[in-house]
């Protein structure tokens, strides 16, 4: 009977571990874990294309938690040793899944990713203002 009940736990924890999250469940989470996550990949790649995702990757590395801004999940995050250098954010809309993107390097103007016909999260207003 224990052997039975140890089955279907394992059973059990290994199918929710496969779910894909859903946008709110990125609250808590950082924006690095959110470019780096492979359930995003398709995604991210399509609105960003491969070469900004890959800079992103190099880029927002080191943040804070992400939070809930509003209809998104947003987080900011920078270069490691060098965060006044290379900065971005990243959001996910709790409504749609809409994802907005903003990365800026020092010398350089900030660039910007997504649909941007609402407000934009905190974070993303950040990075195109410079801060």
């Amino acid at each position: 009977m224990i052997r039975a009940w140890i089955a279907v736990l394992v059973l059990v924890l290994a199918t929710s571990a496969a779910v894909a999250e859903g946008p709110g469940d990125w609250s808590g989470k950082y924006a690095f874990d959110l470019l780096n996550a492979p359930e995003m990949e398709q995604s991210l790649s399509a609105l960003v294309g491969a070469d900004a995702l890959a800079e992103a990757r190099e880029v927002v590395v080191v943040g804070s938690e992400m939070v809930v801004d509003g209809e998104w999940v947003a987080g900011f995050g920078c270069m490691a040793h060098a965060c006044g250098d290379a900065y971005g954010a990243v959001a996910i809309s709790t409504r749609d899944g809409r994802l907005v993107m903003a990365l800026r390097r020092a010398g350089e103007p900030a660039r910007l990713w997504g649909e941007l016909g609402r407000a934009l999260p905190g974070a993303v207003l950040q990075v195109l203002a410079g801060q």
